[in-house]
């Protein structure tokens, strides 16, 4: 999926890393600030 750059396993473990850190985060935002928010959030983001 992903080409290897410097350390492939490192570079992975670092998007699964963020990955996890993504979801609690959003998942903490989505409780406190509602589900629009979120995807607003979302949107930026990813485009």
């Amino acid at each position: 999926m992903l080409t290897p750059i410097i350390n492939g396993e490192n570079v992975f473990n670092l998007l699964c890393y963020s990955k996890v850190v993504f979801i609690v985060v959003e998942n903490y935002l989505t409780d406190k600030l509602g589900y629009a928010f979120t995807i607003f959030i979302r949107v930026v983001i990813f485009y």
